[in-house]
């Protein structure tokens, strides 16, 4: 009897051993998904402002300590007031989720992709100069021109279009805050030039339209 209770103890904390495995399994997988939550933009599925934001910095950090190209991408949709106005809040959102994954897949692993806030987002392109900046740019520029958005040919332009603005680490742009008005500057300029198009900025005095009209 003494054995069998002996037995049936060990069962029971088997038992109770293998359900707080299962427990603290299923713990960490929601500890996961949260961690995940906190860092994604619950729309687009896109990186959030502030990974993006404490990601460039590390970057910029890593760039400058070893020496090694970064590259930033600024990219604003075209005329979405226009599109929200005209078709409803539910096809702008519809199209800045497609956005996000158009984004996603034509960027490359190494690079980090965030929604910067309404229709404006960055791409962080470490180990990347200006040529291949410039090329990633007009990759996702015209992959989103091409794409077969609902309503798209009822925007001003005749489709969905990006406004994608360049900077690149060098002399003097050795700081996040540098990257991103360069950048900004560059959308700027995109758009007064007519939108749907990719412009690298050196410095305010130095911009380059980047655009290549053959793919167009």
């Amino acid at each position: 009897n003494r054995a069998m209770a002996n037995l049936s103890a060990i069962r029971e904390q088997q038992h109770l051993l293998n359900t707080l495995s299962r427990q603290n399994e299923e713990l960490g997988t929601l500890n996961m998904k949260f961690r995940e939550l906190a860092i994604r933009d619950g729309l687009t599925g896109l990186f959030n402002h502030r990974y993006g934001e404490n990601r460039l910095a590390a970057e910029v950090d890593r760039a400058r300590k070893f020496k090694r190209d970064l590259s930033l991408l600024f990219v604003d949709l075209d005329h979405f007031k226009h599109f929200n106005d005209s078709h409803g809040h539910q096809a702008g959102d519809d199209v800045l989720h497609q956005l996000g994954k158009l984004m996603s897949g034509a960027a490359r692993d190494s690079d980090t992709v965030a929604r910067w806030g309404g229709e404006e987002f960055i791409v962080i392109a470490p180990e990347t100069d200006k040529q291949q900046a410039c090329e990633l740019a007009e990759s996702i520029r015209k992959q989103v021109a091409d794409f077969a958005f609902p309503f798209a040919d009822k925007q001003p332009l005749g489709h969905v279009s990006l406004s994608v603005g360049v900077a690149t680490m060098s002399k003097g742009v050795d700081k996040a805050e540098d990257l991103l008005g360069l950048a900004d500057k560059a959308v700027y300029k995109a758009k007064e030039a007519g939108r749907n198009r990719t412009v690298f900025c050196q410095s305010e005095l130095d911009m380059e339209d980047m655009t290549r009209e053959d793919q167009d």
